[in-house]
């Protein structure tokens, strides 16, 4: 990490600002890691550009990934994957230099086809995935947190209505263990409370409602938001 990475004095002189528990950090590292790898022979924007159409392009394994949980057929999820390809807003980005949800948006289909994959197959692993792409969407963009909110209020929603969502296994305890983990480890979440933010609190209260009994879920999981989101304000005012 840079010289002063926790206390920068450049960026709102005279006060001192700790980067990676202010910003979401994160394509840094990649163009890092490219530079250290290919050299000093390409210009630093240029390398910058070059890298992040890499990574923003990688969407579509994520999207290839839903497709696939969601169809179950290859060819419809290669057809999925061309049509987002073909999409003008996949290109929204280009040219620009670190817009952040060029890391965020791939890791975030990812995350769907990794949620998607757990609530098949009920595998620990592919609950801790999913869990550690959600809190990684979030930790490279700040705009990740309102895509996480609209997953969990969806999530949420369905079990008011219907009495049931696909946290309803207890082994999802392992994915909101992982997502929790990466809001106290990564600074830029920490430092805003992340770990009791809305998004972190409908997933507690979902996959806590498991453990309810299915009669008495949707009420669990009402009570609970409540309950929690008083606690989180009372905690985090601000």
């Amino acid at each position: 990490t840079p010289e002063n990475w926790d206390a920068e004095p450049r960026l709102a002189w005279p006060e001192k600002t700790d980067v990676p528990a202010t910003y979401t950090v994160g394509q840094e590292y990649l163009v890092l890691a490219a530079r250290r790898l290919l050299g000093d022979g390409v210009p630093l924007h240029v390398l910058v550009v070059q890298v992040m159409a890499l990574v923003a392009a990688l969407a579509g394994m994520g999207v290839y990934l839903l497709a696939l949980e969601l169809t179950g057929s290859a060819r419809w999820s290669v057809l999925a994957t061309l049509f987002y390809a073909t999409l003008p807003a996949s290109y929204r980005t280009m040219g620009f230099v670190l817009v952040r949800e060029d890391l965020a948006l791939p890791i975030f289909a990812l995350h769907l086809g990794l949620a998607l994959r757990a609530v098949r197959t009920d595998r620990i692993w592919a609950w801790v995935a999913a869990g550690l792409s959600l809190g990684a969407t979030m930790a490279t963009w700040h705009a990740g947190g309102i895509l996480a909110l609209l997953e969990m209020g969806v999530l949420v929603l369905g079990a008011l209505l219907l009495n049931k969502h696909p946290l309803a296994s207890r082994r999802a305890v392992f994915g909101l263990g992982a997502f929790l983990l990466v809001c106290v480890l990564v600074p830029a979440l920490r430092s805003k409370g992340a770990a009791f933010d809305l998004p972190a609190l409908c997933a507690l209260c979902l996959v806590l409602g498991s453990y309810a009994g299915a009669a008495r879920r949707s009420g669990f999981i009402a009570g609970g938001l409540v309950l929690a989101g008083l606690m989180r304000y009372m905690v985090f005012p601000s």
